[in-house]
């Protein structure tokens, strides 16, 4: 929803996930949440469909390569797959 330019992102405060998926749990590794800016393979522990422009979509079991960029936030990481490139929420990952 946007009004003037603004941008306004409607809240759920039921117990629910918005689109009815179960929202992941899964530890992080603690290399993952580091400042590391090098590069690693991940591996989709369940899909995701990119809420924003800057986000990619996945399906589970596939394969990225994911870093972080300098001053991303701790939650995301950069994510590429077949020659695309998006944000990509960390709880949906794991590290290889």
């Amino acid at each position: 929803m946007s009004f003037r330019g603004s941008l306004a992102i409607l809240v759920n405060n039921s117990a629910e996930p918005p689109n009815g998926k179960p929202i992941p749990t899964a530890t992080v590794k603690p290399a993952l949440l580091s400042d590391d800016l090098g590069t690693k393979q991940a591996k989709v522990i369940m899909d995701y469909d990119a809420v924003l422009p800057q986000e990619i979509s996945v399906s589970q079991n596939d394969i990225l390569i994911v870093y972080r960029l300098p001053g991303m936030d701790a939650e995301y990481v950069m994510a590429e797959k077949g020659g695309k490139r998006g944000k990509l929420p960390v709880s949906y990952i794991e590290l290889l």
